[in-house]
């Protein structure tokens, strides 16, 4: 919410600090986004890597082939 307000301000002045603060704030967040990915693909490792790996591989092939479907099917 702080980037964003941050964000807004640079567009009203266009004041090169408030644009330092808007790319501080901007990198900040993404690295927040990147570490909370790689957290949850260690999590999904640990239990690909678990005693119930092949079961949970299956579940997430599915959810996987279900994501990229069409969300209606056509009938010809």
């Amino acid at each position: 919410m702080k980037k964003k307000n941050v964000y807004k301000n640079w567009q009203k002045m266009s004041a090169p600090e408030h644009f330092t603060a808007y790319t501080k704030l901007r990198k900040l967040a993404k690295a927040a986004v990147s570490k909370a990915k790689d957290a949850e693909m260690d999590a999904q490792h640990e239990k690909l890597d678990g005693p119930q790996g092949d079961k949970f591989a299956i579940r997430l092939g599915k959810a996987w082939h279900r994501a990229s479907a069409d969300i209606e099917p056509t009938f010809e």
